[in-house]
């Protein structure tokens, strides 16, 4: 099973963007969604499908999502996983190479 969003990396995201979403109800999309990638035939997710599967979505939860590049929009609203979603750790941040 995919880990979920932790609260620090949930605390990342601005205010701006997640607006007055639950960490809770965000994790509840987010298992919805892997649940839906981890058949890896499955496409993208149309809003129309979201629903007809009573995924509980808000614009929050999805610019969110996408703030965390844990999915990708793409010009007709569709979900795509994004890397971190099909990698499977929502919390892991890129770190930069130091130099020596």
């Amino acid at each position: 099973m995919r880990e979920e969003v932790s609260e620090g990396t949930f605390e990342t995201v601005p205010q701006s963007v997640r607006g007055n979403l639950k960490l809770n109800d965000l994790n509840t999309f987010y298992k919805q969604l892997s649940e839906h990638f981890s058949d890896k035939n499955r496409g993208p997710i149309s809003t129309q499908r979201r629903k007809k599967l009573k995924m509980k979505v808000s614009d929050s939860a999805l610019k969110t999502l996408q703030h965390l590049k844990l999915i990708e929009l793409d010009k007709k609203g569709l979900v795509i996983a994004g890397k971190r979603l099909r990698n499977g750790d929502p919390n892991k941040t890129h770190k930069p190479h130091q130099n020596m």
